[in-house]
């Protein structure tokens, strides 16, 4: 990808960037800018964040026995170096709802982590110091099932992977006492009495989160435990992982093995853990579901070879048919199995297909504690096609553990029926009669992120669109989908100069390297527009060539906060790697916002 060019007699304006985010998709579009500007000392690139850390997904979502996937970090750090960028850390940026959103969720009380340690500012008032402004907070909030039992705290012990992998990765909203007081089902507690985790959702998200149970849980051989010993999970998640006593995990997927969302290399990784043994999938299944890849390859191929298609369609003809060999070598690894036989292993795992969860059963005293999932068989579409299966009584819905092509509302339907999450349009049928339960110690929901908008702790059930307003910058709102809408990164209905990037433009779709193609092609997008005299309304790019925009100053003196800068960042990451070396391992993450605050202003 070439970034794009300014003619030479060209008079460019100043670019003053302002950046909502320190993630994979922030860094990357600032990397993209600073480089291809790099004779131009008058641009300025400043990256919000409402926590005092940076490095967003890298450092909250990366699996932590995936050290490498983490080296990512050196590069945002490179990127820091410039004299043109500027890491405002602890300021979080907000935005009021539109009156129709604030009516519809007056009556909601905001759950989630509220940021109290951070300044809060508004984005109006941010806004006017910028020329561009990139949204790329990503996606922050869990997709719901809709299921009895399923809402926050209804039944204990049942989790959404945000929570726990949050909890395995240090988040503070994890472990801040505060907000764990006033929401006590985040807390996680792996109990010695805990014999058999079921997991709903079979994507690679679910993958991460059976590995790290598995590879710590007791009797676990010294070659799996070591690959956490010496990661980043906080020493006391790796004292409760260590004593749990977890020894079966169930992955749970509506639809069949050629639909699972799980990639290759991680299906690989959990098929090698050290004395854990895979329960295997029926190989009339794996059967049907090569036949089935091996007919959409051929017709794939067929294409390929024909004269009608452009070639367009061709190149995507291609591509599907080589999506359908990589399925085909993920069918061949579930059928080949574990190199450690579940008759020989302490500890097992295996992956159900064609089954949705109609309910979470607790027990009858007090608040109920899970004992039992209720189930409702599922099918594929009635052509046969790879389509979703889905359970009697529920909107059709995205496949678990996949990149959904659209998020769903928060809540849903508890008739009794396996209720899904929306946004899907493909055809489903269910099973008769096929209700079933089986016993769990420990639900974790893997059915995928969403976005909200800025200033919203969760989105609220709403018309058909909404918008965040701020003064005379209003940055529109697609509920659905769960991202801000966009036409290639720019934000529609606005007048140009305000972009969108990540997660948040696109829903929770692939992982770090698409992201950064991603954030290459907005940066680009910018790039491209900054000569323009046109910008949205509030985007006056007053700020001079200071480095704090006066709206900063002028807060942090009202409210008082702390602003981490990079050399503050830079001090708690020298104080954690120091603690993880007395560990013996990477890093020791510091895991309340006020200890991380302290060290920085040290």
């Amino acid at each position: 990808m070439v970034s794009p060019s300014v003619p030479r007699h060209a008079i460019v304006p100043p670019l003053r960037l302002a950046i909502i985010g320190s993630g994979p998709s922030g860094f990357y579009s600032a990397a993209r800018v600073l480089s291809s500007l790099k004779a131009r000392q008058d641009v300025l690139v400043h990256m919000y964040e409402r926590l005092p850390v940076p490095n967003g997904l890298v450092r909250w979502g990366v699996a932590p026995d995936h050290l490498e996937v983490k080296n990512v970090e050196n590069r945002f750090a490179e990127v820091a170096s410039d004299p043109r960028f500027s890491f405002f850390g602890n300021v979080n940026v907000t935005a009021p709802h539109s009156p129709t959103s604030t009516a519809s969720s007056s009556s909601t009380p905001a759950t989630g982590y509220q940021y109290p340690h951070a300044l809060h500012i508004p984005l109006s008032d941010l806004a006017q110091n910028y020329t561009h402004l990139l949204l790329s907070y990503g996606c922050s909030h869990s997709r719901m099932l809709g299921i009895p039992g399923s809402a926050p705290g209804e039944v204990l012990n049942v989790h959404s992977a945000l929570d726990f992998v949050n909890w395995y990765n240090g988040h503070p909203a994890a472990h801040d006492e505060e907000i764990l007081a006033k929401e006590p089902w985040r807390r996680v507690a792996l109990s010695e009495s805990m014999r058999d985790m079921s997991i709903i959702g079979a994507g690679n998200v679910a993958l991460d989160v059976a590995r790290i149970v598995l590879r710590a849980s007791h009797p676990s051989t010294p070659a799996a435990r070591d690959e956490l010993a010496h990661s980043d999970v906080p020493e006391s998640v790796l004292s409760y992982l260590s004593s749990s006593r977890i020894s079966h995990v169930d992955i749970n997927a509506r639809r069949g093995p050629a639909q699972a969302a799980f990639t290759n290399k991680e299906l690989r990784e959990m098929l090698a853990l050290p004395g854990v043994g895979f329960e295997g999938v029926d190989p009339q299944l794996i059967a049907q579901a090569e036949k089935g890849v091996a007919e959409q390859e051929e017709e794939q191929r067929q294409k390929v070879k024909g004269e009608e298609l452009s070639e367009a369609d061709k190149e995507e003809a291609a591509h599907a048919a080589g999506q359908a060999r990589v399925k085909k070598r993920l069918l061949s690894l579930l059928a080949k199995g574990s190199k450690t036989k579940p008759g020989e292993a302490d500890k097992r795992w295996g992956v159900n297909f064609f089954r949705a969860p109609a309910a979470f059963l607790g027990s009858e005293a007090g608040t109920p504690r899970l004992e039992k999932i209720q189930w409702t068989a599922t099918a594929l579409g009635l052509s046969g096609a790879a389509t979703a299966a889905q359970a009697t009584g529920g909107p059709s819905g995205a496949v678990w553990g996949n990149e959904p092509t659209s998020a769903p509302q928060e809540g849903g339907s508890h008739q009794g029926a396996a209720t899904l999450p929306s946004g899907s349009t493909s055809p489903t049928r269910s099973l008769p009669s096929s209700t079933f339960e089986t016993r769990a110690d420990l639900v974790v929901s893997s059915v995928g992120y969403k976005g909200a908008p800025l200033g919203a702790a969760m989105e609220s059930p709403s018309p058909s669109s909404t918008t965040t307003s701020s003064s005379a910058l209003t940055i529109p709102w697609d509920p659905s989908r769960g991202i801000v809408p966009n036409n290639a990164g720019r934000v529609t209905g606005l007048n140009g100069k305000v972009y969108v990037s990540g997660w948040l433009a696109r829903g929770p779709v692939g992982v770090i390297a698409s992201t950064m193609h991603d954030a290459y092609s907005v940066a680009d997008a910018i790039l491209e527009d900054h000569s323009s005299a046109t910008s949205a309304a509030g985007l006056t790019g007053s700020l001079s060539e200071s480095q704090v925009p006066e709206t900063i100053r002028t807060a942090r003196t009202r409210e008082g906060k702390q602003i981490v800068d990079w050399t503050a960042w830079q001090r708690l990451d020298v104080e954690e790697r120091r603690r993880g070396k007395e560990a013996g391992k990477e890093r020791e993450k510091v895991l309340q916002v006020e200890e991380m605050l302290r060290i920085m202003d040290s």
